[in-house]
């Protein structure tokens, strides 16, 4: 929708997927083995059991995303708000917002931007500390579910930016951007979209920079 200098979109995207191909022999073991472990009293093991159900039928998701632009030359302000909601799967539910605002004078436009994404609901597949000692849980391989990075769940964090577009004509721009990011939890970050480029043996840090140049072309 556009009404003079505003525009706002808005989107609803509902996913239904499950995981296909030779990793189901492993997570299809992995739900014998919770089944098992719960029918001897692992009592977190039943959330376990649930999220591998999905993960192998239907994980199920819905993203909803609002945004809007508001242009006043020479000035321009835009937001975004995202929420995505899984089944309970191998998967975390999250929501985020974007904030940012430029200026431009002739060719050049300098922007900052401001990001932010938490989490709704940590994916509970997590096995509680006390059910770890059951041994049909620790004579098992159920206790991969509580090892990093097999199944990261945290991809929150905040992040922003500086930058600058200098339009070389009409069709070609160049950008140059400074991206600062601060994980909330980097044992448990997502590897996308920013995967971890440290050494193996050094652990991901928790804030950490990007910087881009960039020539972009429209045909």
């Amino acid at each position: 929708m556009e009404h003079g200098g505003l525009t706002v979109k808005a989107s609803y995207t509902t996913f239904d997927d499950h995981v296909e191909g030779s990793s189901t022999d492993f997570f299809n073991l992995l739900l014998a083995q919770s089944r098992a472990a719960e029918a001897n009293g692992c009592s977190s093991c039943q959330r376990v059991t649930q999220a591998l159900q999905n993960t192998l039928t239907d994980i199920g998701s819905t993203l909803i995303d609002v945004g809007f632009r508001y242009d006043f030359r020479p000035y321009a302000v835009w937001g975004e708000y995202f929420t995505n909601s899984a089944r309970e799967s191998l998967r975390s539910s999250y929501q985020g917002v974007v904030l940012g605002g430029s200026i431009t004078h002739g060719q050049w436009t300098p922007y900052v931007t401001f990001g932010s994404q938490r989490l709704k609901k940590l994916n509970a597949h997590r096995i509680s500390d006390a059910d770890l000692l059951n041994p049909s849980v620790s004579n098992s391989l159920l206790p991969v579910f509580n090892r990093e990075p097999l199944f990261p769940s945290n991809s929150a964090r905040q992040s922003w930016a500086i930058g600058a577009r200098y339009d070389i004509t009409h069709n070609a721009a160049l950008k140059v951007e400074m991206l600062q990011v601060r994980l909330q939890d980097p044992a448990r970050a997502y590897p996308t979209p920013f995967p971890k480029l440290s050494p193996p043996s050094e652990p991901r840090a928790k804030s950490f920079g990007l910087y881009t140049l960039a020539l972009d072309f429209v045909f």
